[in-house]
């Protein structure tokens, strides 16, 4: 498992299967990781300082850093490597134990413990964690918290000792006069990159006399398209009660970037105010929908909620995918995202209030193929064979066979379904149909033309911060 830097505990991330040398399997098609650990080892001769155990090669377990489970995912290649069937991933199927901070480096022209202590306290004090949003996001499922805790002392340490040398209230520690770890608030929990930037724009000393002239001129650059973003950035790392009025007055604004700008950073203060603005920037500037979708998300209350599932009717095709990728982030159960776990082995969304229809299917992440638009169905003329499985035209009109050839006796019962590409998805799965034996199905439905739409690889808007910027910059008042 590689776990990644900044996770908080219980973030998901993706987990990697290796089958190792000399094994006799020689496929993981099929698999399913039963809960693992991934947790430390050391032999009691490297940390005792007893001369008795120098040669004590016995083995203790330490901290948990993590775990993960589910079903394997295998393939998208066409089994044209030979180790391909030897590998497997899990789309988010690892869950972080602990919180594994980031570390801050101290600038090397003046840095002392006391200076770096002075900034793990005010960032502790400026970003504390809402402990009802720490709620809303709890960590572990009662299944996996039952296999970490029984009776292991281990595990149980874990919740009083990290090995971040943090306690479970800190934000942020001094790790001598070189270093700080920092771990992500809850509010950035969907923008790592955002917290890292404001937290260096955070004062040091809340009592310094310049910060209200300092306030000041943050604000009046607010109402300017050119400095609208660096001004809502370090009026967020000023905090709620210095700037949230004046980001509010960015809301009246008639340029859209300084409307766009005020709303993210109200957001992320944990205001509700800029919500209305936010959804807006993203119907209208299709740019802005990345940012503003991750910001609904972090923020997280059931507006935000609703918002995002607004967004779904856009006519715009990267503004639904945006706003899909963010609430299904926040919550991948959501009625409003009309999904279901089909077979233990992908996510299958249907968003019918889509004005046009488009299917989509992923490639990495997560398993999940998304329908929006209505009467989604395969053309009659439809024969397709996909390793063991077969779709051919039933007898009766607007019906497909559905069936599984394999080396057993006893074939899997055919399933009658109707042309409905969702039905037919289902079918598949239910006869034992991998992801990628899925996502093979409708790559070769997509080339053939055997829908009546567009079937494509999921994506989103991938938009750099420089380029949102300069795409602000350049649109005009009224807008």
């Amino acid at each position: 498992m590689l776990h990644p830097a900044g996770a908080r505990r219980g973030d998901r991330f993706d987990a990697q299967i290796t089958l190792p040398d000399g094994s006799r399997a020689t496929s993981l098609v099929g698999g399913y990781l039963h809960p693992s650990m991934l947790r430390v080892w050391e032999k009691v001769a490297r940390i005792s300082t007893n001369p008795e155990n120098q040669n004590n090669r016995r083995m203790l377990e330490g901290h948990v850093f993590a775990v993960a489970q589910g079903r394997l995912i295998v393939g998208f290649g066409g089994n044209s490597e030979p180790n391909e069937l030897r590998r497997a991933q899990i789309w988010q199927g690892g869950a972080s134990r602990i919180a594994r901070p980031y570390q801050l480096t101290m600038r090397t022209d003046d840095k002392s413990v006391s200076i770096t202590n002075s900034v793990a306290k005010r960032i502790n004090f400026m970003y504390q964690d809402d402990p009802r949003a720490k709620a809303l996001h709890a960590d572990f499922s009662p299944e996996e918290n039952q296999i970490l805790n029984i009776g292991n002392i281990a595990n149980q340490l874990n919740d009083r000792h990290d090995p971040s040398g943090m306690n479970g209230t800190e934000m942020a520690k001094a790790m001598g006069k070189d270093f700080i770890n920092v771990r992500v608030p809850i509010a950035y929990r969907f923008n790592h990159a955002r917290f890292l930037e404001v937290s260096t724009m955070t004062p040091l000393n809340h009592d310094d006399p310049g910060l209200t002239r300092y306030s000041r001129r943050c604000q009046k650059m607010l109402q300017d398209p050119r400095f609208t973003m660096a001004a809502a950035m370090r009026l967020e790392a000023l905090g709620r009660d210095i700037s949230v009025p004046i980001l509010k007055t960015g809301l009246d604004s008639d340029h859209p970037f300084v409307r766009f700008a005020s709303a993210e950073a109200l957001a992320y203060l944990g205001s509700t105010a800029g919500v209305e603005a936010l959804t807006q920037s993203a119907k209208t500037h299709p740019i802005f929908a990345k940012y503003a979708t991750i910001a609904l998300a972090n923020l997280g209350e059931s507006i935000c909620k609703d918002k995002l599932a607004e967004l779904f009717a856009s006519d715009d095709a990267d503004v639904r995918c945006a706003a899909f990728q963010a609430l299904s982030q926040l919550e991948e159960r959501d009625p409003r995202l009309g999904g279901q776990f089909v077979n233990r082995s992908f996510w299958l969304h249907h968003l019918s209030q889509a004005p046009t229809n488009k299917v989509y299917y992923s490639t990495g992440k997560r398993a999940q193929v998304v329908l929006f638009g209505r009467n989604i169905v395969l053309e009659r003329s439809t024969r397709m064979i996909v390793g063991d499985y077969t779709v051919v035209p039933h007898d009766k009109q607007d019906q497909f066979l559905v069936k599984r050839f394999t080396t057993q006796r006893e074939q899997p019962r055919p399933r009658v379904c109707s042309n409905r590409l969702d039905d037919v998805l289902i079918a598949l799965a239910d006869l034992g149909a991998t992801y990628p034996d899925i996502v093979t199905f409708l790559r070769q439905v997509n080339e053939r033309g055997h829908s009546n739409c567009p079937i494509v690889n999921w994506t989103t808007p991938d938009v750099t911060l420089v380029t949102l910027i300069e795409a602000g910059r350049q649109m005009k008042s009224g807008q």
